[in-house]
């Protein structure tokens, strides 16, 4: 019920258009608001999905992490930064989290891969169309790439974490991440997602947080 009304016509129609191509203030706020007041409802729907279906804790769907995966995470920031200059970002590759670590494994413990996608499709599906936004996603930050466990207006299932604008969000858990115009940011203008398919533009995220407080991902409209 409390989608529907964050997502009835009336509403719908008091938003500004929001064009593929180029974003303004005034729109990419009002983007910004919608993610904003949808994230609660999709963070407890994804969380509750992966508790239903939930192994036990040492029953993990993505891989433990290994020796040299853990290795990996002291060096991350800088691997990503070169990984991101191989494809022409000089500056902006998202920076790691402290608790990088703690978040991964607490990803893993949640199973989030097996839970069930219907009510998540939703609610992306009423985030696009509220939004009107060609595409709207539940990314989830993984070591060395994001995946998406629901997606509508993308092909993709996975980009590489250096190119993730989901990566830069999880860095701040209680803030909303808003790129108003990403040609001219210029942590983004060289991004392969901005300068290439699908040509991003304009990006509102808002990080899906778990309940002992790590950012697993985001709810985002692009």
């Amino acid at each position: 019920k409390k989608l529907k009304k964050l997502c009835s016509a009336e509403r719908r129609a008091s938003l500004p258009q929001f064009s593929h191509g180029k974003g303004s203030s005034d729109k990419v706020k009002a983007l910004g608001d919608m993610v904003q007041e949808l994230q609660n409802t999709c963070t407890a729907e994804l969380l509750r999905r992966a508790s239903i279906v939930s192994l036990p804790k040492e029953t993990v769907v993505l891989s433990p992490l290994n020796e040299v995966q853990e290795d990996l995470i002291a060096n991350l920031g800088d691997v990503l930064k070169q990984r991101g200059s191989n494809v022409g970002i000089e500056v902006g590759t998202p920076a790691v989290p402290d608790n990088e670590l703690e978040r991964l494994r607490n990803l893993r413990e949640y199973q989030i891969e097996d839970a069930d996608e219907e009510p998540l499709n939703n609610i992306v599906q009423m985030l696009s169309s509220a939004c009107k936004a060609p595409i709207a996603l539940v990314s989830l930050v993984d070591l060395e790439k994001q995946w998406f466990k629901v997606r509508v207006g993308l092909g993709a299932k996975e980009t590489p974490r250096e190119v993730s604008f989901c990566a830069h969000a999880i860095n701040t858990p209680q803030d909303i991440f808003i790129v108003e115009d990403a040609t001219k940011d210029i942590r983004f203008k060289d991004n392969p997602l901005v300068t290439g398919h699908p040509d991003i533009r304009s990006y509102a995220g808002v990080p899906l947080v778990s309940t002992e407080g790590h950012a697993f991902g985001t709810l985002c409209a692009i």
